[in-house]
């Protein structure tokens, strides 16, 4: 039995619909929500939908602070929670993921104030995980813009998470990483953020990504989005779409 047939009996147990994707990988909808698994080889990669759960890239970002080795990554203009695990861990991931609590809900993290420099960084001293604050807040569209920003550096950053807890930065471990690869990447995102301190460019920035700078949802977890009696048929759709232009996941 390969990994992938035993990642789909745990999908099928869990009362999930999924399909073969033609990239690879699972496609799935379920009461645990809604996404797509594939084998990375180190450990099974999960990117779990959660463009229902909220619209709005700041609680997203805040979000991302808070789930651990999990993030939350735009990809094609769709919001993933996206983390890797093993075969044994899958159904507890899959929950925990569908449980995702609101911005706050978890214990926050340290935050530290950093200014990153038109010519370079000078890097923290740390002893455990932090968040790295790398400017305040500063208006609607702006903030948006970049939350958003962080959300779309998610699905290349090695060093650490982009998240927002009282502005935006990233999450880090100095237990884990490169410090050189760190300071690069803070010092790209500081640069990036620089560029959405304009409101005209934030907002051009926004539609780019097909974001909102205002919350036109609320949040709700995964789990409480429970699929309906059109799930098979909106699943096939949605299946569909991400295996003809993967542009869904």
């Amino acid at each position: 039995m390969t990994v992938l047939q035993s990642v789909k009996d745990i999908l099928l147990a869990a009362d999930c619909i999924c399909t073969e994707s033609v990239h690879g990988g699972l496609v799935f909808c379920g009461p645990v929500g809604r996404g797509w698994i594939d084998d990375a080889g180190s450990g099974l990669r999960i990117r779990h939908d959660v463009s229902a759960v909220t619209d709005d890239p700041i609680t997203l970002a805040r979000i991302s602070s808070q789930i651990g080795p999990a993030r939350i990554a735009l990809r094609h203009r769709t919001p993933v929670a996206e983390r890797t695990c093993t075969l044994g861990e899958l159904h507890g991931v899959l929950l925990a993921m569908a449980s995702m609590g609101p911005p706050g809900a978890a214990r926050a993290l340290p935050c530290v104030d950093l200014t990153v420099g038109v010519l370079g960084i000078e890097l923290p001293a740390l002893a455990a995980a932090a968040f790295l604050r790398l400017a305040p807040p500063a208006g609607t569209v702006i903030d948006a813009a970049r939350a958003t920003y962080l959300l779309v550096a998610n699905v290349r950053l090695r060093s650490g998470a982009g998240a927002w807890i009282d502005g935006p930065g990233l999450v880090i471990d100095p237990q884990h990483g490169d410090r050189k690869v760190l300071a690069q990447e803070l010092f790209e995102v500081g640069a990036a953020l620089r560029e959405l301190a304009d409101n005209v460019i934030a907002q051009s920035y926004l539609d780019l990504c097909g974001m909102r700078p205002q919350r036109t949802k609320p949040f709700r977890p995964a789990r409480d989005i429970a699929p309906g009696p059109q799930a098979k048929e909106d699943h096939h759709e949605y299946s569909r779409n991400c295996g003809a232009t993967d542009r869904a996941l």
